[in-house]
């Protein structure tokens, strides 16, 4: 398999912002049931086959994490301002996400985010608090309404739309208020709130 590491420069939704994925179910041990039925992220995968092709890359990569992080402060330099962590995927073991700590250390001046399942698997909750209490770095537990659980009330929350005690700011992108992410910031910018997110 070609063992180079896809980033993708963006999309429509969070604007020109550089950021990595991996392939949907086979990199998300958080997946819920509303998950595997309304995945956004297979559908780009049945869709693209270079999308798909892309991801799997992804995914091998991160059987040498060493090499995985070498690679990646190339495709992070310094001077990026921002990285989105898996438009499609998740953190999907203790190593990895130790592994994105590293990244997100080595890059002060990089704005990182990103958004999990992975909160709901108490053995990656060590990992998980080490990544998310960096500065540079803004996590989100990611809730559905077939999840029946929230996160402890330290996280800042991403709802779907729907989930029985939800609160936080609706998606300003998905209401219209601005272009997309980068125009926002509302996820990445120092704000407190949680946030709902329409099924999309």
């Amino acid at each position: 398999m070609n063992s180079t590491i896809s980033i993708s420069k963006g999309n429509l939704k969070i604007g020109r912002v550089k950021s990595f994925s991996l392939p949907c179910g086979k990199s998300c041990p958080g997946a819920s049931v509303w998950c595997k039925q309304h995945c956004y992220g297979k559908k780009a995968e049945r869709q693209y086959n270079a999308t798909r092709a892309a991801y799997l890359r992804n995914m091998y990569n991160t059987n040498n994490l060493n090499a995985w992080l070498k690679n990646m402060l190339v495709l992070v330099p310094e001077h990026t301002d921002l990285f989105r962590l898996h438009v499609a995927g998740d953190l999907f073991s203790a190593p990895y996400i130790r592994a994105w700590a590293k990244l997100v250390k080595a890059r002060p001046n990089t704005k990182f985010w990103g958004y999990t399942r992975s909160w709901a698997h108490s053995r990656y909750n060590k990992a998980l608090d080490v990544l998310r209490s960096m500065d540079n770095m803004t996590l989100f537990a990611s809730v559905d309404e077939s999840m029946g659980v929230l996160p402890d009330t330290s996280w800042r929350v991403a709802y779907v739309n729907g989930t029985p005690g939800q609160t936080g700011v609706p998606c300003p992108q998905q209401k219209g208020k601005v272009a997309n992410c980068r125009a926002c910031g509302i996820c990445f910018n120092g704000a407190e709130c949680s946030v709902i997110f329409d099924k999309h």
